[in-house]
């Protein structure tokens, strides 16, 4: 199975949250092949790093040795796939299928139907509204989602 990590996945995976460690054993159980990302995902990545800084969540030397973190899982573990013109046609469909889908996620979700990926993510409200449009999706946490068709 090839997997789409969405942002809250990466985020979890190199900074100390309650998921930290699940997600880092679940990302140790996949071959790097068989995960990807987009170049939607380093910027919203930046991003989420950068209001962790802004709330205090993480300093700036935090901030650092995470960017350092995510820059070494992109070189040796994940493979990052293309968004084209299709992708944002397709999420802003997406959208108006689903009133429960935000832009960004919309966009994560284009990417991994479009490249034929199982999306992996840890916002449940953005797994409900990704499995209520019959997308293949899985938590990290939770191992495959009951409902969901998985590839085999």
């Amino acid at each position: 199975m090839k997997i789409y990590l969405d942002t809250s996945v990466l985020v979890a995976a190199i900074t100390t949250e309650t998921a930290t460690p699940a997600v880092q054993a679940w990302l140790g159980m996949h071959a790097a092949a068989s995960l990807a990302i987009s170049a939607w995902s380093v910027t919203e990545l930046h991003s989420a790093l950068a209001l962790k800084q802004r709330t205090g969540q993480i300093d700036p030397t935090e901030r650092r040795i995470a960017h350092d973190s995510f820059t070494g899982l992109v070189r040796n573990n994940l493979v990052q796939v293309a968004i084209t013109g299709t992708s944002f046609a397709d999420a802003a469909s997406l959208i108006d299928r689903s009133d429960r889908l935000r832009a960004g996620d919309a966009l994560h979700l284009s990417i991994a139907r479009q490249h034929g990926l199982v999306l992996a993510t840890l916002d449940q409200p953005f797994l409900r509204a990704a499995m209520a449009l019959d997308a293949q999706a899985i938590s990290p946490l939770m191992g495959p989602t009951p409902g969901v068709k998985l590839p085999l």
